[in-house]
């Protein structure tokens, strides 16, 4: 699994062009008080809100990269670029405004190339471990002629968890279960496990260890590790 901060790291390309928009907006700020020209306070409170927005984002991410998806971070890269654009470059001849409109480009390029570099690693890396829990399972995933039914926690890189965690209703996961019909999946923020409807109970638990200290249910023993996921059997 690819850790939280990851999520930052791989977006280098773009922290020193926002870095390069923050020093033009300030530059500009200056070069306009040179003139004797007056910033106007909405431009003022738009690059507080912008600069504020940029840095508390990251803070927050750091710690948690799920409210990623709620913070203004790329809203506020856009705001301080047309600022940098209004304060700085109206004043530039329009060859220099073309040269930073195609350096913003490039950097713009790389990002996206890094991106889709980075999500092609989570998918190798969520395979190579979906794969090892496989491997773990195999001794004992075989009853005879009974195929156990298989909880699979938050994150595990198992295709009907990934279908499961977002059904809706009953109709939903009975699509799901015509194709995985012993696997049901355990939700940890709510501390509730869901099972197929075929299933009374379930025989396997796929889970981190910080997940399993809150489990609902009494486990058995640990019977195998596939990285940070631990193979758990139901207590008897």
């Amino acid at each position: 699994m690819v850790p939280d901060r990851l999520y930052l790291a791989h977006g280098k390309v773009w922290y020193p062009w926002l870095g390069i928009i923050l020093m033009l907006c300030v530059l500009a700020a200056k070069k306009s008080r040179a003139r004797g020209e007056l910033v106007s306070s909405g431009l003022i409170n738009l690059a507080v809100f912008a600069f504020t927005g940029l840095v508390i984002s990251y803070i927050l991410a750091v710690r948690s990269s799920g409210v990623r998806y709620l913070l203004p971070s790329g809203f506020s890269g856009i705001i301080l670029f047309i600022l940098a654009s209004h304060l700085w470059l109206s004043h530039k001849s329009r060859n220099l405004q073309i040269a930073v409109t195609i350096v913003g480009a490039l950097f713009l390029f790389i990002q996206i190339h890094d991106d889709i570099r980075f999500h092609e690693n989570r998918i190798s890396d969520g395979e190579q471990t979906r794969q090892e829990i496989i491997k773990e399972f195999s001794p004992f995933i075989k009853n005879g002629n009974v195929t156990p039914t298989v909880l699979y926690s938050y994150r595990v890189p198992q295709p009907s968890f990934a279908l499961r965690i977002f059904s809706e209703n009953s109709q939903q996961r009975a699509e799901i279960e015509s194709r995985f019909p012993n696997e049901g999946h355990y939700i940890p923020w709510l501390r509730k496990a869901i099972l197929p409807a075929a299933s009374s109970t379930w025989d396997y638990l796929v889970i981190r260890q910080e997940q399993l200290a809150s489990f609902p249910e009494p486990v058995g023993p640990i019977l195998g590790k596939a990285r940070e996921y631990l193979i758990v059997a139901r207590k008897d």
